[in-house]
């Protein structure tokens, strides 16, 4: 269920997109989890699409979390934030970690994901991010 920009016209676009947000709101697991999988690379899943499946199961969330390009930094901070340990690692093996996503790290996030962020080659971490890690677990 690929959307390309170059495939369908706007309106088409809009229809799909439609159908989309019917979809996230199915009651089997099975079709959410199916949508999430199709879904967690496309850059032009809607928004308000991305975050439903981000806050679903985490079976269903992981995949979105983990790798779509429909999160901004200030979304994943706040999943980070409020999210529970499932939620924190999936965004902490993202393909890209901002400063901005591991300061949230060092702020809120639990131990397990911030040795997954910090065991992420791709994590962009400032001076001061770092220090605050090591203070926060130097007991661990």
């Amino acid at each position: 269920m690929a959307i390309t920009r170059s495939a369908l016209t706007d309106d088409d676009r809009a229809r799909a997109q439609d159908i989309l947000r019917v979809m996230v709101r199915d009651a089997a697991d099975l079709v959410r989890r199916a949508l999430a999988v199709t879904l967690k690379s496309s850059p032009l899943v809607p928004h308000d699409v991305a975050m439903r499946l981000a806050q679903d199961i985490d079976s269903i969330a992981m995949p979105m979390l983990e790798a779509s390009p429909a999160f901004t930094d200030a979304d994943l901070a706040e999943i980070v934030r409020i999210g529970g340990p499932v939620q924190q690692a999936a965004i902490a093996k993202r393909p890209r970690v901002s400063q901005t996503l591991t300061r949230a790290f060092a702020d809120h996030g639990g131990e397990h994901a911030v040795e997954v962020v910090c065991a992420n080659d791709n994590a962009d971490f400032a001076e001061q991010t770092l220090q605050a890690i090591v203070q926060k677990f130097e007991q661990s």
